[in-house]
Formats: structure tokens, C-alpha cells, sequence
């Protein structure tokens, strides 16, 4: 599950995890309350969440997520802007998330971040290597 209000990430995003992992089933929400909803519906495997979100923001989200009991144990990641100069939110948000990713990333990064996830999860371990080792 992808929770980013910005449109051209999330869709790059969902490409780039597309490409790597063909299998994947990819859900996308551009706001906390319906990335919550989705998560309660479908229950994904692994969590993407931006830090800048309308409404309820990424560490509102992420603690949102870890309180319920469908995503508790769920791996969640924080992406989060370079400009981003809420530091106080922003340690709150890693401190909730297992790890991050800094925008803009790479393809390369983007990977790397996930795959250490994606080794534990059976619909992700089908995929293929190809950003890692091209």
C-alpha cells in the first residue's frame, strides 16, 4: 500500500515496484484517512507513507497503523521530502516506521529500501533483481 498525496510519486512508485516485483498487488491512497481505510480492507503486506499527507498527517497515519490490529506488525516505510523542516514530526515518523526513504530517491534506492521486507513476504519474493544488478 502506497499513502502519498503527491500524484507523480505515487505512480512512480507503483511502476517501479511493478517492474521489480511483477506479482505484487499494489494499492494506493492519497490521504492517511483512506490509506487507513484501504489498510483495514485489504491488509497489505507492506506500507508506504508519505510525511506530508492532508488531513491526518504520516506520523498520525503511521501511529494509526500500528494501533490497529490488521497492520500492527505490518512493515511500514516513511517517505519523506529532503525539504521537509518539520524535524519533530519527522523523528516521530521514523521512530513509528521501520525504515525511510529520502525524495527524491532512485529507482536503486527504492529497491534497496524494500527488498529487505520483501525477503519475509511470499508475493514479493517471486519478483526479479533487475535495478540492483543492471
Amino acid at each position: 500500500l502506497i499513502i502519498e498525496s503527491d500524484e507523480a510519486t505515487r505512480g512512480a512508485i507503483c511502476d517501479l515496484l511493478q517492474l521489480e516485483w511483477p506479482y505484487l498487488s499494489m494499492y494506493t491512497a492519497d490521504s492517511g484517512e483512506s490509506g487507513v481505510r484501504v489498510a483495514q480492507q485489504k491488509r497489505p503486506d507492506l506500507i508506504l507513507v508519505g510525511s506530508d499527507l492532508p488531513g491526518m498527517n504520516g506520523y498520525q497515519t503511521a501511529r494509526t497503523l500500528r494501533q490497529m490490529p490488521e497492520t500492527t506488525l505490518t512493515p511500514l516505510v516513511a517517505i519523506t521530502s529532503s525539504t521537509f523542516d518539520r524535524s519533530q514530526l519527522m523523528a516521530s515518523l521514523c521512530s513509528t516506521c521501520n525504515a525511510w526513504l529520502l525524495k527524491p530517491f532512485s529507482a536503486q534506492r527504492l529497491i534497496q529500501i524494500i527488498r529487505p521486507f520483501a525477503l519475509h513476504l511470499p508475493n514479493l519474493k517471486q519478483g526479479h533483481n533487475s535495478y540492483l544488478h543492471s
